[in-house]
């Protein structure tokens, strides 16, 4: 996959990645990661929401590695019939 570069507010460059997956408990789990240094960040969406929100963030910053996961049942993450609770979502991560 590419991994396109774009530049953050000082001019540095930022690594914006294609969206990701991994294999979770009956599937996947899509994500999207920015920044190349720096301390990992979780960046968790709301309800009826999806990773992606958290671009223009990540993208002002190159200061962290952001990490966007679609959690399950939103966005490109697995949909399962049922299985959403607080406690479903916290094993996946």
């Amino acid at each position: 996959m590419a991994n396109p570069q774009s530049s953050g507010p000082d001019g540095s460059r930022i690594n914006d990645q294609a969206q990701q997956s991994v294999a979770i408990a009956g599937g996947s789990l899509a994500y999207r990661r920015w920044g190349s240094s720096g301390e990992p960040v979780l960046l968790l969406h709301g309800l009826g929401d999806h990773g992606l929100v958290w671009q223009s963030l990540a993208m002002a910053s190159d200061r962290f590695q952001w990490v966007a996961p679609d959690l399950r049942g939103h966005g490109n993450s697995h949909k399962p019939p049922q299985g959403y609770s607080s406690q479903d979502i916290i094993q996946d991560l």
